[in-house]
């Protein structure tokens, strides 16, 4: 009997490895986001401008553009350092396949939440990714 189980153990770990790994979503309202970072983002034609006023000892150092379907995401990498200056970032989306409505669909990454061995397997998602949809304007609100 243990020998079965381990059997039918191992060929349901197999199978959730052959899947890979697959995305599900989680909306984080603006009362709920998960982090202290400000930002304000404007784009000129195909490239995006995001000013981010930094969190003291978690300063961003680099915004990754990901474009899922329809969606842009910004993922960020955080370095353990700085203060609470404001910085810009400039990223040239040309390369992308972007929609022509693109700045209608912009999140930003909250975070990622991994699930355990037997959500991914019983449900196929190994990976929740929290966001939140950010308001792309034509120009900063400090030019104004």
């Amino acid at each position: 009997m243990k020998y079965v189980l381990g059997l039918l153990t191992g060929a349901l770990l197999l199978a959730g490895c052959a899947t890979g790994s697959r995305k599900s979503f989680v909306d984080v309202r603006e009362p709920e986001r998960m982090s202290d970072y400000q930002e304000e983002l404007w784009a000129e034609g195909t490239t995006l401008f995001v000013q981010v006023r930094q969190v003291p000892g978690a300063n961003i150092t680099k915004l990754e553009p990901i474009l899922d379907g329809n969606d842009l995401y910004l993922e960020k990498q955080v370095a353990r350092t700085g203060g609470s200056m404001l910085k810009q970032f400039q990223l040239d989306l040309s390369h992308l396949d972007l929609p022509r409505d693109w700045t209608k669909h912009v999140y930003w990454v909250e975070g990622r939440v991994n699930s355990t061995v037997t959500q991914a397997l019983l449900s196929g998602n190994s990976d929740a990714i929290l966001r939140r949809k950010v308001t792309v304007k034509t120009r900063p609100e400090t030019a104004r």
